[in-house]
């Protein structure tokens, strides 16, 4: 039956109704974006729960490195150039960008050999990228074993450039097919919820233990209060661990998921073959691009917040490097308190995806006004855990509307993840190679003055342009829904005036 189906998305829960119907055809129909069925009608075993917040632990844990510590160990431990160092994390960017879609597309597709299809769509793509990421991670996170002190530092740059392409090689196959199972192993948006805010929590987790692991190292190791190439130990062992605990936690992950069998949807029930759309399709849709900039800008807001925070700290602010494990710890530990809220039961039923931009967005606000402002530096301590708060409530936010967006369609929804982080990763890549041109490349041991002051600019404006052009999409959604709860009229079908509305047309297998 084609279902002219017109939907506001205002809240999580599955209130949705189409407004008209028209005839059926034979080439194609509209998928209702709601699922009838109540969010108390199924439930998702714990086991399961527990087995996919693992698997992306490995991946939270390299991230966590990568984005809070990559810069500072390039430009502080490594003393390489502040333009190569950002040259550096543009590469990897450009990497995962260019590498997220097309493993999306791989994995939706059909070029599995049998042997491989019967563990599933999504697990043999997780397992390649396990293999990249557990062999070329540490030698990130230490010095060159090709180069001696005479050599040129840009064969530095040359021989990590292929270890970081294949260490972001990896990463992207396993976040990719890692997001793909939510829709593979739950069919009800409640239980998906309940999977993206586990894996959410345990991103914390994995941060909170990398930074705790970090600070344990700085705490006994002595030495110098500012970072140096006598740092260098601290990070590699630190790598090293990663590696270690990753590969533990994987295997958990592979030993409690049982991806079913790709014509299989659902959890403990057989369910027939999604309608699918193809990527063409998903490109003509304002609401694809609508969803790819609110994830793009909460990732933006997120990353630079990361990246920067401990260079802020030890530039701007003169703390000692004792900070970077605890700072860097309390946000994530606030973010935690959000995402475990965010996952109860009451949570999930009663708020709505636009209010968490906007409290969000105020949030932020909050945390640029308190950066910006010369406060004491106890302060700093509030403004780590505000940021938690941000980041938690945009994060959260993002997947939900990724997940709005995928709906029923889980045979395209790696290709929709990959296509959001593709734009993310992008976009993060050229931000940080712009900000690390114009980079002063100080000295922490004399007088930096400008330092302090670029900083602090970025970690003010930059972050807070992304929350506020976040802030205003939420309040257009917000009012956009009602004003048509207020006017009901139906839309025609060709429709698409607002970025969230518009048919889903889709084709059979």
């Amino acid at each position: 039956m084609l279902l002219a189906s017109h939907i506001i998305p205002g809240i999580m829960t599955n209130d949705y109704r189409p407004l008209e119907e028209t005839t059926e055809t034979e080439e194609s129909r509209v998928v209702d974006m709601a699922e009838n069925a109540s969010a108390d009608s199924v439930h998702i075993k714990k086991r399961v729960v527990f087995g996919y917040s693992l698997g992306h632990v490995f991946n939270d844990m390299c991230a966590s490195m990568w984005f809070t510590y990559l810069l500072i160990y390039l430009e502080k431990v490594i003393k390489m150039r502040s333009w190569r160092a950002g040259l550096l994390m543009l590469i990897g960017q450009v990497v995962d960008a260019v590498a997220t879609p097309i493993i999306g597309i791989l994995s939706d597709s059909r070029i599995l050999p049998h042997f491989l299809v019967k563990h599933g769509r999504r697990m043999p793509w997780h397992f390649l990228g396990f293999i990249l990421v557990g062999i070329s991670f540490p030698f990130v996170f230490n010095k060159c074993l090709l180069c001696s002190p005479s050599t040129d530092e840009i064969w530095t740059v040359v021989y990590y450039t292929p270890l970081i392409a294949a260490f972001q090689t990896g990463w992207a196959s396993m976040q990719v097919n890692h997001l793909a199972l939510i829709q593979t192993i739950a069919s009800q948006e409640s239980c998906q919820r309940t999977l993206s805010t586990s894996r959410l929590a345990a991103s914390v987790l994995a941060n909170l233990a990398v930074f705790s692991v970090l600070y344990l190292n700085f705490r006994m190791g002595g030495g110098d209060d500012t970072i140096s190439p006598a740092d260098l130990f601290h990070f590699r062992n630190l790598a090293f661990m990663v590696v270690g605990a990753g590969v533990v936690f994987t295997l958990l992950f592979y030993f409690l998921i049982r991806e079913p069998a790709p014509e299989h949807y659902g959890i403990d029930e057989f369910v027939p073959p999604p309608h699918r759309l193809s990527p063409k399709d998903y490109l003509t849709m304002p609401r694809f691009y609508t969803v790819g900039l609110i994830y793009m800008l909460a990732r933006l807001y997120g990353n630079v917040s990361q990246v920067y925070f401990p260079l802020y700290m030890t530039m701007t602010l003169g703390m000692e490097k004792l900070y970077l494990g605890i700072l860097p710890m309390i946000t994530y530990i606030f973010s935690f308190a959000i995402y475990s809220f965010m996952s109860s039961k009451c949570f999930n039923q009663r708020i709505s995806r636009n209010p968490l931009l906007l409290f969000g967005g105020f949030m932020a606000m909050t945390t640029g006004v308190m950066l910006y402002i010369d406060l004491p530096k106890w302060v700093v301590f509030i403004t780590a855990a505000i940021m938690g708060i941000s980041q938690s409530l945009f994060l959260t936010a993002a997947f939900a509307f990724c997940n709005f967006l995928v709906d029923t369609d889980r045979g395209s929804s790696a290709f929709i993840y990959g296509s959001m982080s593709f734009v993310d990763k992008l976009a993060n890549g050229i931000l940080f190679q712009i900000i690390e041109i114009i980079n002063p490349s100080c000295n922490p041991k004399a007088d930096h003055k400008m330092c302090a002051i670029f900083y602090r600019n970025i970690m003010v404006f930059v972050p807070g342009t992304c929350a506020i052009i976040l802030m205003l999409l939420g309040i257009f959604f917000i009012f956009r829904r009602l004003r048509i709860k207020i006017y009901i009229t139906p839309y025609s079908e060709d429709d698409q005036s607002v970025f969230l509305i518009g048919n889903r047309r889709v084709r059979e297998n």
